[in-house]
């Protein structure tokens, strides 16, 4: 790795975390860029040529390198490999259906940058869960318009991060001012059903909103902007059931109670359970206003290899903690 440049964004953000926490973060982040970039190199589909995946990974590759500092920057609030394990699952649902080169292209990109904004929000990252737990309805409509606006913050300043990234791209002419537009269109949505969600939860306390059931889902259709914005909720919403996903959201909920508790197996599959729930709950908010045509089996999931990858990772983790003793430390 590049170690110039990690001890200086380490020097930069030194109050944000420790040298030993970004290198674990680094470690995991460039681990996943490494194999979605050999899934692209084995792909033998004959959708796009060795040529065209030569300039997938090294476009991928720069494009990395460069964001690295604004996800360092951002990475109190999402960690950096949760870009690269989005990444991933992008490249395996894209791969899955067979995508030709642009679309392939703009996919991934999108997948690897869709959270950039991060770097430069002010606001608080609150989460859905800390909303539906507050039992105050004053504190919880507090709760919920700074979660929303964090969400918006995020999806709002991205754009001019990636028109910055993507720049040297377009000159020369890897890649067009439209897919940078497709790529920004998708961003400025892409965490729209989770608004939709905190602003269910205020109506179920009664409070009310400007909005109406189904303002903030996902317009899915058939054009490439329906289908960018279906591929990347199903890749964001995968990480919540990888390994590096489950544990991170176990410790975020520790940095609460006690930093340096260890994560147990129990905790582990707790949260995978939890985030699980997640997924289906998530389907019903199309389901009530008679948008659920589409989706498979009760969840999220629109698209069939989203769906296997969805069950294949919970199997992997059931089985790799289920036959753990309970209290058996994990990650």
């Amino acid at each position: 790795m590049r170690v110039h440049l990690i001890i200086g964004l380490w020097k930069h953000v030194g109050g944000i975390m420790n040298l030993t926490d970004l290198l674990e973060d680094l470690r995991l982040a460039v681990q996943n860029l490494d194999q979605s970039l050999r899934r692209i190199r084995g792909d033998s589909s004959g959708a796009f040529s060795r040529k065209e995946a030569k300039q997938i990974e090294s476009m991928l590759t720069a494009c990395f390198w460069k964001a690295l500092p604004y996800f360092v920057e951002g990475s109190s609030r999402n960690p950096i490999h949760h870009n690269t394990q989005v990444l991933d699952n992008m490249v395996q649902i894209a791969l899955g259906q067979k995508l030709k080169y642009r679309e392939f292209k703009i996919s991934v990109l999108l997948a690897l940058l869709h959270d950039i904004g991060n770097a430069v929000s002010q606001r608080e990252k609150v989460k859905t869960d800390q909303v539906e737990r507050e039992a105050n309805q004053g504190k919880a409509r507090q709760l919920a318009f700074k979660a929303i606006s964090f969400r918006l913050e995020h999806m709002d300043r991205a754009p001019e991060l990636i028109a910055e990234l993507t720049n040297s791209l377009i000159e020369r002419d890897a890649l067009g001012g439209d897919d940078v537009h497709l790529i920004c269109r998708a961003v400025l949505v892409h965490d729209y059903p989770s608004i939709e969600e905190i602003l269910r939860a205020l109506r179920v306390m009664h409070v009310d909103t400007a909005y109406g059931p189904g303002d903030f889902l996902l317009p899915f259709d058939s054009s490439i902007f329906g289908r960018l914005i279906e591929r990347l909720r199903e890749a964001d919403r995968l990480f919540m059931v990888t390994e590096q996903g489950v544990l991170k959201d176990v410790r975020d909920d520790n940095k609460k109670i006690d930093p340096n508790k260890k994560i147990t197996a129990r905790e582990a599959l707790g949260k995978l359970r939890s985030n699980v729930k997640k997924h289906k709950k998530e389907f019903r908010l199309y389901r009530r206003v008679g948008k659920s045509g589409g989706f498979i089996n009760g969840t999220l999931y629109r698209t069939k290899k989203g769906y296997s990858m969805y069950l294949r990772f919970q199997k992997l983790l059931n089985k790799k903690w289920g036959d753990m003793p309970k209290e058996s430390v994990v990650g």
